[in-house]
């Protein structure tokens, strides 16, 4: 379900509050339904404030919990290396989208930690990137056998 990639990115501070009505449009289309769902499905061109409260009302109704930073870090950086994994994306964009884009707002995820070096040495060290690509390859398929380890325990 889309939402729980929003939510993630929200609990990440990653979301443009001026497009929250379009989650919630999605969300209409996914099934879900609720009065305050359904206003922010229709606040298009209100402000980002107006959005966002409207947001949080309707993921409030639907009884719905807004992850931890860590739990959302965790679930985006899963993503984001699933998709390294399967060659959705190129392994240095993903290490730099895990760094940028979860690491470096959630630092107590000390397990993303070699993504970032992993990232900074492929960009630094241009004759070897080919074996860089590898070892984020590697990194990504290592995380999520990890985080598989942590979710069955």
């Amino acid at each position: 379900m889309a939402l729980n990639q929003d939510l993630d990115s929200h609990a990440l501070c990653l979301l443009d509050d001026n497009d929250l009505w379009k989650i919630g449009i999605e969300a209409l289309l996914e099934g879900l339904d609720s009065p305050m769902l359904r206003r922010l499905a229709g606040s298009d061109g209100c402000e980002a404030e107006t959005q966002r409260k409207l947001f949080l009302a309707a993921v409030k109704e639907l009884g719905i919990v807004i992850p931890t930073p860590e739990e959302a870090g965790r679930r985006t950086a899963r993503r984001i290396a699933r998709a390294v994994v399967v060659g959705e994306i190129e392994p240095y964009e993903g290490a730099s989208r895990i760094t940028r884009d979860v690491y470096w707002w959630v630092l107590s995820l000390d397990e993303l930690r070699g993504f970032a070096g992993l990232a900074y040495e492929y960009e630094d060290d241009r004759r070897h990137q080919k074996e860089y690509a590898d070892d984020i390859l590697a990194e990504c398929r290592e995380y999520l056998e990890l985080t598989d380890e942590m979710r069955s325990t």
